[in-house]
């Protein structure tokens, strides 16, 4: 006994160096969930049960986004004590890897695709839907940011005009917009492309250029408007619409004032003719 409980304690030291000298895209599901046992059961062996947990959830994040007492007490080897304790622990990284992304940006200027990575720490975790605006210089440096709203399961509100006041108020050139979709489904909808279209046309009779509208979905997943090439089809859409109005415009114009020469040469007969009569 004596001699197992110093080779699993050697076991722990390993498994302490070994995430603590590999990068983090090295470290694997099975590893972080042992050290976080580990914190829970003391002096256990708790591979096992990692791999279990692994079985059951599918990832590490899952692990974190979705375990809850009432399924831990069931897999062997958890009582409630140690279920309770696991699950606050989840919780916590949870609460910090959602608070993340607010407190590396206020740290200093960011540029637009660094902060593709620190943006999606604020939907990690959520299983509704919030919408975050980022509003950029002109060198396209993040120097603000602010959570719009927060949603259902499944919709988020984005309001144009807030948006735009906003970028405003902020003195922005460049703005990016991004919200989650929980669900796990990245790809737009409809509603999310007329909205988008909605904003970048109010931004623009600003001056101001919406750069992309990202979608965040689970296990590290987002679409990007700008990489899909969206963002470019909407921008030649309002160019289109504002020439066909341009056109319109012209036209009406035109017609109004030929109506105009008429009456007044109309008029003027008419006075002429009633002067002479």
């Amino acid at each position: 006994m004596k001699k197992n409980a110093e080779l699993h304690r050697g076991h722990f030291s390993r498994m302490r160096k070994k995430i603590i000298e590999t990068a983090p895209e090295y470290v694997d599901d099975i590893l972080m969930l042992e050290v976080l046992l580990q914190g829970v059961f003391f002096r256990a062996d708790v591979n096992e049960l990692a791999r279990l947990l692994l079985h059951k959830y599918g990832s590490f994040h899952d692990v974190v986004q979705y375990v809850n007492e009432k399924d831990l007490v069931r897999i062997e080897g958890f009582s409630d004590t140690t279920a309770a304790k696991l699950c606050a622990i989840l919780k916590v990284l949870a609460v910090y890897r959602a608070r993340q992304g607010a407190e590396i940006i206020k740290t200093s200027y960011l540029g637009y695709y660094e902060i593709i990575n620190i943006a999606k720490n604020y939907f990690y975790g959520f299983t509704t839907e919030r919408a975050v605006a980022f509003f950029m210089n002109s060198n396209c440096e993040i120097f603000k940011h602010q959570l719009l709203s927060e949603g259902t399961a499944d919709s988020v509100l984005m309001n144009p005009d807030l948006i735009t006041d906003l970028a405003v108020r902020y003195k922005a050139c460049y703005v990016a917009l991004m919200h989650n979709h929980p669900n796990g489904n990245i790809l737009p909808s409809n509603e999310d492309v007329l909205l988008t279209q909605r904003i970048m046309k109010k931004l623009k009779y600003w001056d101001i250029k919406l750069v992309d509208h990202v979608i965040f979905g689970v296990d590290e997943n987002f679409f990007s408007f700008q990489n899909a090439k969206i963002m470019d089809a909407l921008e030649e859409r309002i160019e289109n619409e504002e020439r066909s109005l341009l056109s319109l415009d012209e036209l009406s114009t035109s017609e109004w004032l030929h109506k105009l020469r008429r009456e007044h040469i109309i008029d003027s007969m008419n006075g002429n003719h009633q002067e002479t009569s």
